[in-house]
């Protein structure tokens, strides 16, 4: 992910993806901005980060530049964590599933 939608004010993230920038502020909800962070790989709730704009960046530009910080974890949201790890989880059964699937195919043809 690259592109992420956060709170001007607690600098949490609420929504992230990879491009382009547009795609979050045509929903931008007000009082929250999109932080530019480069290419990173969250790992973890998005709840459970922080955009922080670089030094100079004002929160005011449409798009910042900036890193993703993870909370510290006194502040974590323990139950959007556990979302967050059981969707996960979804998603490598899924693909181990569509690996086996595929090999399988391939000793059947």
């Amino acid at each position: 992910m690259r592109y992420f939608s956060f709170d001007a004010k607690t600098r949490e993230v609420q929504s992230g993806n990879s491009g382009p920038p547009e795609s979050l502020l045509q929903n931008l909800q007000p009082g929250f901005r999109v932080g530019d962070a480069g290419e990173c790989y969250p790992d973890g709730a998005l709840k459970n980060y922080e955009c922080i704009p670089d030094d100079g960046q004002s929160t005011e530009l449409s798009v910042v530049k900036g890193i993703l910080r993870r909370k510290p974890k006194v502040q974590w949201d323990f139950e959007a964590e556990a979302r967050n790890e059981a969707l996960r989880k979804g998603m490598q059964r899924c693909i181990a599933s569509i690996g086996l699937i595929l090999i399988a195919l391939k000793y059947t043809y």
